[in-house]
């Protein structure tokens, strides 16, 4: 590979010249250097890379390469028969062994993005299930572009739902061309879908969501900063507005009567990435660093330090330069204190608790102070106000979502004074105000595995059997699985009553005799984003809770210890019992907010501190960690004394909206002092 590269003149690029070729013929490429602000066309390629071990030999100005199965697979596809195609390739336009040419040309992608032709996004090679689905995707958009005013009318109400996830510029350029350059579908589109199910035409998009292609952190930039974007699977393709309109009509399916639930979290992150991409295309501004890492946190990298340098082009991150020589823990570091200097707040400590179940974090001897970004997220969007789909409110009133969110983003105290120490660590004003006395386990997220969906359309008779059982089989070991899970949850949701019960001899607002205002308390505090649950609701959900413990055999089951020597037994059995209560009841489904709060909150501990306050912790937070009033900090923080006059960061500490008021009204400047966080 030393061969093939010679040092790039400052702002130049190389652009790859894919040789005409059809079929298994060997992959031929000329690499030629061009300045970046030239004005030669090219297309850029949005792909996965793949697995290194899975590689394949091309030529690269006639020398031998060796380039990963992926991108030989779409080089195979994307060539044209009779002429050269110019595209730019990461992995060939770099040259991969140069750390310092890695560095420069990362910090310039995305203005290749931006100043490329297309953006093509490959989604790996076609089978019956992705041809039907872009079939579907390209004969629901013509459709539309058809009757401009019906189009019009449909981005309305998206917008109204979506807010900015329409790229309504992408659209109305559409509509201006004439009809045969605007039109993406064929007869045959229409042919191939005659025989189709309609609920199976619209659950076959959901397959292309789910290509590994959506979850790469890549992806953000190249998509989002590209002039036009085309998924391409095979040789089918689609332009990326018209996606939108096939993803809507999921709303057409019933899950009961198809036997097929959406994919809420792929259609999430299709959201994200739509909303993502439309507001970069309507303004200049860039979203504060920290807001996109954090709302990007769960899409992965091969390489960690990615998950931070794949963001810079998307956001604003003056000041931030990719350096490849360092490693994990330099750069999330080095990040860290870009943050905290260029802020007035401390919101970066809210990303700092590591991911459930793990009580420490992957990056060795990472500062507590600066967020381990290969970890998934653990906080709440919602209170913390930030944005993230995958955990917006289960309703369709955005507009009170929004209202929601903002009043969870509580003003900080003060304008933060953070500064570095000779040996760089965090210094932060700040005071000691309560400690931790009593917790309850982290809120227990019962996760019921979601149901398989049956087959869409095999190709051939022989897979459609294997399909079909692999469906029923599936199906089948999900029931026991799920029986044991409801028995975990609403053994939670006893403790979670017992908390608050506790909490009523501690919490000075509440009286004591008053339990289904103290589960009222927790459960509020729990879901403060999500409108508070009323007594009444509690009330019975208290009543509830009484009526589980009667069944004998279960009585019995617990006086031979059943439920601690075999617990499988145990919840196996209190799980058909509940399933039997709620078969048998009035109809009376249980109180929705209940599982949207332990949704939105899982993990976290609920807590109650030495001077009487209810709080949610961290799933890391113990009793005696001290509660804190950082300068700079929305909320009060979790500490941890490190010994030698030190501190760790355990992270944010949640009051209900009156107490947080009630507690940071204890701050006070004399009482203050520099507190070191290692």
């Amino acid at each position: 590979m030393a061969q093939l590269y010679t040092a790039l003149p400052s702002n130049h690029i190389r652009l790859l010249h894919l040789q005409p070729g059809t079929g298994k013929v060997a992959i031929e490429t000329i690499l030629q250097t061009a300045p970046l602000d030239s004005t030669r066309e090219y297309e850029a390629l949005s792909y996965v890379w793949g697995k290194n071990v899975s590689k394949k030999a091309i030529r690269c100005n006639g020398i031998v390469v060796d380039a990963t199965k992926n991108l030989v697979e779409a080089m195979q596809h994307l060539r044209y028969p009779d002429g050269p195609r110019t595209l730019w390739i990461d992995a060939l336009c770099i040259n991969q062994s140069d750390n310092i040419e890695k560095s420069i040309q990362v910090m310039m992608m995305g203005d290749i993005y931006s100043r490329a032709m297309r953006t093509i996004i490959w989604l790996r090679p076609a089978d019956h299930i992705s041809d039907i689905a872009l079939a579907f995707v390209r004969t629901t958009f013509d459709d539309l572009l058809g009757s401009p005013d019906k189009m019009r009318s449909e981005m309305s109400e998206l917008q109204r739902e979506l807010g900015a996830g329409v790229d309504v510029s992408a659209i109305e350029r559409r509509l201006a061309r004439p009809k045969a350059e605007s039109q993406v579908s064929t007869a045959a589109d229409r042919s191939l879908l005659v025989d189709v199910d309609p609920d199976d035409q619209v659950a076959s998009v959901t397959a292309l969501l789910q290509r590994e292609w959506w979850t790469r952190v890549w992806i953000i930039q190249e998509l989002c900063l590209s002039k036009e974007a085309v998924l391409v699977c095979g040789n089918s393709s689609a332009p990326w507005e018209a996606m939108l309109f096939a993803i809507t009509e999921l709303n057409t399916i019933d899950p009961e009567e198809s036997l097929f639930v959406p994919p809420l979290e792929a259609i999430s992150r299709y959201h994200s990435l739509s909303a993502t991409r439309a507001g970069l295309a309507a303004s200049t501004v860039r979203p504060p660093l920290l807001d996109t890492l954090a709302s990007f946190r769960r899409f992965r990298a091969t390489n960690p330090l990615d998950k931070v340098y794949a963001l810079l082009g998307v956001s604003n991150s003056v000041g931030v330069v990719p350096d490849y020589n360092l490693n994990p823990k330099e750069c999330f570091e080095h990040i860290a204190r870009h943050i905290i200097m260029g802020s007035n707040n401390l919101d970066i400590l809210d990303h700092v608790v590591p991911s459930y179940p793990s009580a420490i974090r992957e990056t060795p001897e990472l500062h507590s102070w600066a967020p381990d970004w290969c970890q998934d997220d653990v906080a709440d969007p919602y209170i913390r106000g930030t944005v993230e789909l995958d955990s917006a409110p289960h309703n369709n009133d955005v507009e009170n979502a929004d209202k929601d969110k903002t009043k969870a983003k509580e003003d900080p105290i003060l304008t933060s004074q953070a500064r570095f120490d000779s040996e760089g660590l965090l210094v932060l004003r700040g005071i000691v105000i309560d400690r931790i006395d009593h917790m309850l386990g982290p809120i227990w997220n019962p996760q019921f595995g979601n149901a398989p969906n049956r087959p869409i359309l095999p190709a051939n008779g022989i897979s459609a059997v294997i399909s079909w059982i692999t469906f029923i089989v599936k199906r089948l070991l999900l029931i026991p699985r799920n029986i044991r899970r409801v028995s975990r949850f609403m053994i939670y949701c006893q403790s979670l009553v017992e908390f608050a019960r506790l909490a009523t001899t501690t919490e000075p607002t509440i009286a004591a005799d008053e339990e289904s205002q103290a589960a009222y308390r927790v459960l509020a505090l729990s879901m403060r984003t999500f409108g508070h649950p009323t007594a009444e609701k509690v009330a019975d959900l208290l009543g509830g809770q009484e009526d589980l413990a009667k069944p004998k055999l279960l009585r019995f089951l617990r006086s031979l210890k059943v439920d601690k020597l075999v617990p499988f037994v145990y919840h196996m059995f209190n799980g058909a019992w509940l399933f039997y209560v709620n078969a048998v009841d009035d109809g009376e489904d249980a109180p929705e907010f209940v599982p949207e709060g332990i949704s939105a909150d899982a993990c976290r501990r609920p807590a109650v501190t030495g001077n009487g306050y209810l709080c949610l912790t961290p799933h890391t937070c113990r009793v005696g960690y001290q509660v804190a009033l950082l300068r700079g900090g929305r909320q009060p923080y979790l500490i941890r004394d490190a010994g030698g006059q030190r501190w760790e960061v355990v992270g944010p500490c949640y009051f209900s909206n009156d107490h947080t008021k009630e507690v940071k009204g204890l701050w006070s400047d004399k009482k203050t002092i520099d507190m070191v966080f290692v």
